[in-house]
């Protein structure tokens, strides 16, 4: 089985949107069927735990980043 993965191109980078933000843009777009879908709790534990999931992947990129750069900060000491 094919699937299609649609992108959009923002600022000459191109996004693949996760399927709830596809359902938000038609909720914004005033698709009803969008908003009925977007109107529950449901849909709101997706973001929910799509956001937290996100969150805490840049949050460990922040730490590994200020780690690599403690340790060049700890390899200049003399």
């Amino acid at each position: 089985m094919k699937t299609i993965n649609p992108a959009i191109m923002i600022n000459g980078e191109t996004y693949y949107p996760k399927g709830y933000e596809f359902i938000l843009g038609f909720a914004l777009a005033g698709c009803q069927w969008a908003i009925d879908k977007a109107d529950t709790p449901e849909f709101r534990a997706i973001i929910k735990v799509d956001l937290e999931k996100q969150t805490n992947k840049n949050i460990k990129s922040a730490i590994k980043h200020y780690e690599n750069k403690i340790n060049t900060l700890k390899e200049r000491l003399t």
